[in-house]
């Protein structure tokens, strides 16, 4: 038997599924044409997607909700395979006639005292961007912690606060008064797909189509 027929007899199952979970946003439309490759070579395995923070998307994976999953480092390597997909950077969101607007760069002590706008904890950024700021001498005034970037935006938009995200998103230009900023010490986050050990033939094939898609790294 070849290898090509075990991957057909695997994945040709009628009740063959695959669940995917990605935080919001991760999955921008020309980055679509792996799953309808996959999809029309595997017509008989239906493929779930489903959008989740990065906690959640790991505990998925973990307990086997999951199959594949789309999130941030660190994760449990003991349990999982990792895949790298690109690093990716952080940015403070900032409203027109806020002092820092005008800036090109800040420095994470420039927010030291500011009310801050951040996804919530079971998103890994938060947690992260709490340890960046104890590393440089203090605690961050977090005063709102959204689901996801148009909550975080918009309440930037009313002056709410300067907001953290994912330094271009899709989506991000919804307000013409925000204004991205990078930190010029850098916040930059590696993103990964992660897989439960072992894994089975149907998310082989899968990481195949993503690897064909250049997707995932290397």
């Amino acid at each position: 038997m070849t290898m090509q027929h075990l991957f057909t007899k695997e994945t040709d199952k009628k009740e063959g599924k695959l669940t995917v979970v990605v935080p919001p946003y991760t999955l921008e439309p020309e980055r679509l044409d792996y799953l309808l490759d996959y999809s029309k070579y595997h017509p008989a395995v239906r493929v779930e997607i489903c959008e989740k923070n990065d906690l959640l998307i790991d505990q998925d994976v973990e307990d086997g909700k999951a199959d594949i999953g789309i999130t941030l480092l660190p994760v449990n390597t003991e349990l999982m395979n990792v895949y790298p997909v690109r690093a990716i950077s952080y940015c403070a969101l900032v409203y027109e006639g806020h002092p820092l607007y005008s800036k090109g760069e800040i420095s994470f002590q420039d927010i030291k005292n500011e009310k801050i706008i951040i996804e919530n904890q079971d998103s890994k950024v938060n947690h992260l961007f709490k340890k960046i700021c104890a590393d440089y001498g203090f605690k961050p005034n977090i005063s709102y912690e959204a689901s996801d970037y148009n909550k975080i935006q918009w309440m930037v938009h009313k002056e709410m606060g300067i907001g953290i995200v994912l330094q271009n998103y899709p989506g991000r230009a919804l307000y013409n008064n925000t204004h991205e900023l990078c930190f010029y010490e850098g916040f930059v986050c590696k993103r990964v797909l992660i897989t439960r050990k072992p894994e089975s033939i149907a998310v082989g094939v899968f990481l195949d189509c993503l690897r064909n898609g250049r997707v995932l790294a290397g």
